[in-house]
């Protein structure tokens, strides 16, 4: 086989293979640029993380307190988008992108049987499809995805319930009992101090 006679399969299973491995790379450069900015929630630049912040802010305001931190951080980082693309759903591509790869390799082997040829003659789709997994293994096992998301998710929580929450609970105090106001049908009234 020479350089100009690639076969299609074999092609299409690299771009695959590149594909999958651009996907779990920027998945992991995403999760720790969010981990990093994370760090001092304070006076972060990332859009991202402001608008987690807001959304705390507003549903601590709106329902005057905030229960559950760790169920409202495990909604906010499962919509997490950018443009409109779901950030969660970066690993689960480049897992399928190997796999359709793995897949194309086979193709590309029952093709070179189907025409005639040798079982030997589909060594190369062999070599590699087990070079793209032990790459996609190796890459997986290093830039460990999960790890990422459960650490960004611990730093999130430690600051709104921390730093924020505490913030939000001295900023606003009950004032006297807690009465039914008829007029607007609200519970309590909360002023700044």
């Amino acid at each position: 086989m020479q350089l100009g006679e690639i076969d299609i399969f074999m092609r299409l299973s690299v771009l695959m293979m590149v594909i999958s491995m651009i996907c779990k790379i920027a998945a992991w450069v995403i999760y720790q640029g969010l981990i990093q900015a994370s760090e001092n929630m304070e006076s972060t630049d990332n859009a991202i993380l402001k608008r987690c912040k807001n959304r705390f802010l507003h549903n601590y305001r709106l329902r005057r307190g905030m229960e559950n931190i760790p169920a409202f951080v495990d909604r906010y980082l499962y919509r997490m988008q950018i443009k409109k693309f779901p950030i969660r759903l970066l690993p689960v591509l480049s897992l399928e992108c190997m796999l359709l790869a793995i897949l194309l390799c086979g193709l590309g082997v029952f093709r070179k049987i189907a025409t005639g040829g040798m079982v030997m003659e589909g060594f190369p789709f062999y070599l590699l499809a087990l070079l793209g997994v032990y790459a996609y293994l190796g890459i997986s096992a290093f830039l460990e995805v999960k790890e990422k998301q459960e650490l960004l998710k611990a730093n999130i929580v430690d600051y709104l319930e921390n730093v924020l929450g505490k913030q939000l609970q001295g900023q606003y105090q009950l004032k006297g009992e807690d009465i039914w106001d008829e007029e607007s049908e609200t519970r309590g009234i909360y002023i700044l101090k």
